[in-house]
């Protein structure tokens, strides 16, 4: 999934070009402490208040299989 679909999920976005804050799901934030950054194909979450990610992704929906961009998955050559 590309970051920008990912960051559809959360409320209180900003940012651009693949680097974001948002609301994180899992508490009361007032101001955005969710981090969501893309780098490498794949979408990295940090939040600063210290929610896990497994309980972020699950509270929105998403899974860890979900923060991987699918154009970028190596095709296997057998």
């Amino acid at each position: 999934m590309l970051t920008e679909e990912i960051i559809t999920h959360f409320k209180g976005v900003v940012g651009s070009n693949g680097r974001y804050m948002a609301k994180c799901p899992c508490h009361i934030d007032n101001n955005p402490s969710l981090s969501i950054n893309a780098k490498n194909g794949i979408t990295l979450i940090h939040c600063f208040a210290g929610c896990e990610a497994k309980w972020i992704l699950t509270k929105v929906g998403l899974t860890f299989e979900d923060l991987r961009d699918v154009r970028t998955k190596e095709i296997k050559k057998y």
